[in-house]
C-alpha cells in the first residue's frame, strides 16, 4: 500500500496473504457512508418543473427531485449498517481476527501504516521492494532471481491523453475546483450506491 489505502483501498488489500504498507500510509477507514443531494429547492428557484413516474415503494429513493422521508432514511441507514457489518466481517476473515477486534479499530477511523501494523491491519512496513521480496518468498522464487513487473493500468501515450482531454470538453475544466468537486459528488451520490471512502479530503501543498 502506497500513499493512501483507506476504505475502498483497504477493502482490496485486506484479503491478501500479507499486507505491506509504508509507515505513513493512510490506512483503514473501514466504514461506509451514503446520501444524496435534494435539488427540489433549486428547481423551484429557477422555475424548473419535474415529474417522476415510478413503480415500487422505494423506486425513487435516489431521486434528486425530493428529500428522503423518514421511512426512506431508515431504509438507507439499514443498508449502510449492513454494508459496514459485511466490510468488518470480511476484514476480520482476511486478518484472521474476530469481528469485535476489527470493529474496535474500524468505525471509519484512519491510521498511519505504523499504527496499522501495531493494531494488526498491516503485516509489514516498507515500500514496493519489501512487498516484492515478500511475494517472491511466498512464491518460492529465489531472492536474487529477477522478476518482471507489469504496471497496470498501462501508461497512456501523449496523443491518447490529448484526445481524452479534448473529449471531456472545456465547460467542466473552466469551472472552479470546488464546483467541479461538488458536481462529482452529486453524480456519485445520485448513482444509487453506497460509498466507501476517506471521511475527508486530503490536499498536500
Amino acid at each position: 500500500m502506497g500513499d493512501v489505502a483507506a476504505s475502498g483501498g483497504y477493502y482490496i488489500s485486506m484479503a491478501g496473504d500479507a499486507v505491506v504498507a509504508d509507515p505513513a500510509t493512510i490506512t483503514g477507514s473501514i466504514g461506509v457512508f451514503g446520501g444524496k443531494f435534494s435539488l427540489r429547492g433549486l428547481y423551484e428557484k429557477i422555475g424548473v418543473s419535474r415529474e417522476t413516474l415510478s413503480r415500487g415503494r422505494h423506486a425513487a429513493i435516489f431521486s434528486e427531485a425530493r428529500p428522503w422521508n423518514d421511512e426512506e432514511r431508515a431504509k438507507m441507514r439499514s443498508l449502510m449498517e449492513a454494508f459496514y457489518q459485511d466490510f468488518v466481517s470480511k476484514a476480520a476473515k482476511g486478518r484472521k481476527k474476530t469481528y469485535e477486534e476489527i470493529h474496535e479499530v474500524a468505525q471509519g477511523r484512519v491510521w498511519t501504516g505504523a499504527d496499522a501494523q501495531r493494531i494488526g491491519l498491516v503485516d509489514k512496513l516498507g515500500g514496493l521492494d519489501v512487498a516484492i521480496a515478500e511475494a517472491k518468498q511466498r512464491a518460492k522464487i529465489g531472492k536474487d532471481q529477477e522478476v518482471s513487473l507489469v504496471i497496470l493500468p498501462e501508461r497512456k501515450g501523449f496523443w491518447e491523453t490529448l484526445m481524452e482531454r479534448q473529449e471531456e470538453g472545456n465547460l467542466e475544466s473552466a469551472l472552479p475546483r470546488d464546483v467541479r468537486a461538488l458536481l462529482s459528488w452529486v453524480t456519485r451520490l445520485n448513482g444509487e450506491a453506497l460509498i466507501a471512502r476517506l471521511p475527508f479530503e486530503l490536499n498536500v501543498r
